[in-house]
């Protein structure tokens, strides 16, 4: 079932989806349509999992935006062969920090982002399962898979920065 990015933000807010991490809710009723749809096709298109390790093990990510569609955090999950969460790390990015014209796809498949001016203002936290946190100036945002368009998550990144900078 894919669950569109509106509908996630409201389940979420209703609780229907329980998740110890997710404290987005819903969007202001005064964000701009254009930025709705990028906060929808970030939500929907930014999810991955990865092919389980040698281990078993295997982790997934993904990116939210906060009500406000200014902040987005990245939250990555590492799993055993089990299914047993072993840790939680979570990156906060202030949108309005991110370069715009330095975000692209990167080979891997992902979003490449740097901070303006390269400054390490985005920032991650281990959440659960160690005591690690730093700030870095640029990050690899994932996708779903080889069907998402990253040309289109490029676009609906920098129609977010643009909003979070000049509010239209």
């Amino acid at each position: 079932m894919n669950v569109s990015g509106r509908a996630l933000w409201l389940c979420l807010l209703s609780g229907t989806l329980i998740s110890p991490l997710a404290v987005n809710a819903d969007p202001s009723p005064d964000t701009p349509e254009h930025v709705l749809a990028a906060g929808e096709l970030i939500i929907d298109e930014m999810y991955y999992m990865s092919e389980p390790r040698a281990d078993g093990s295997y982790f997934t990510a993904s990116v939210r935006p906060d009500d406000s569609v200014c902040t987005l955090t990245k939250t990555k999950s590492e799993y055993t062969e089990d299914g047993d969460e072993k840790d939680i790390i979570v990156t906060t990015y202030d949108v309005a920090q991110i370069d715009p014209e330095l975000i692209a796809p990167d080979a891997a498949g992902g979003v490449q982002i740097f901070a303006l001016d390269d400054k390490p203002v985005f920032h991650i936290e281990t959440i659960t399962g160690g005591a690690f946190e730093m700030s870095v100036a640029s990050d690899l945002l994932n996708v779903s898979g080889e069907g998402s368009d990253v040309d289109e998550l490029v676009e609906a990144l920098k129609t977010m920065v643009t909003y979070c900078v000049t509010g239209s």
